[in-house]
């Protein structure tokens, strides 16, 4: 079985929540959002950060405005979530608190790929506990 399509969907749809999730911190700009994104386990490169910001903010989930900050010779592009990319970002989360636990319970041992995505977004996730975790993932 070639698991090369799989991995990379899987690793595209970690990118958009982790990027979301940033952003949902506040306004960022490229490199910024990219260093954050090597925290959560590298699953952002910078060869797919600008396609996937300019695809979101094409999508109206990102809003984006220059700006000339002081001692930088060159204007930065900062971008923050919409409304939509807001409720985008709902929606991500619940689905991956879903997904997420139910290959936590699936697996005891860990692939790499896993380990990126469930150790490392869930720490950039800001979940209360059980508040917002559908029933089939409650401990």
């Amino acid at each position: 079985m070639d698991t090369t399509n799989w991995q990379g969907q899987l690793r595209k749809g970690a990118a958009e929540l982790v990027i979301l999730a940033i952003l949902d911190r506040g306004e960022a700009y490229g490199l910024e959002i990219l260093e954050h994104t090597s925290k959560a386990g590298g699953v952002v490169s910078e060869g797919s950060l600008y396609p996937l910001l300019n695809r979101l903010e094409r999508d109206g989930k990102l809003a984006s405005h220059w700006n000339l900050d002081e001692g930088v010779s060159h204007p930065r592009k900062y971008y923050r979530l919409t409304e939509d990319g807001r409720r985008l970002l709902g929606e991500l989360r619940q689905v991956d608190v879903g997904v997420l636990g139910e290959l936590g319970r699936a697996h005891e041992g860990l692939s790499t790929m896993e380990e990126i995505v469930l150790r490392k977004s869930v720490q950039i996730r800001r979940i209360s506990p059980s508040s917002r975790r559908p029933s089939s993932v409650r401990r």
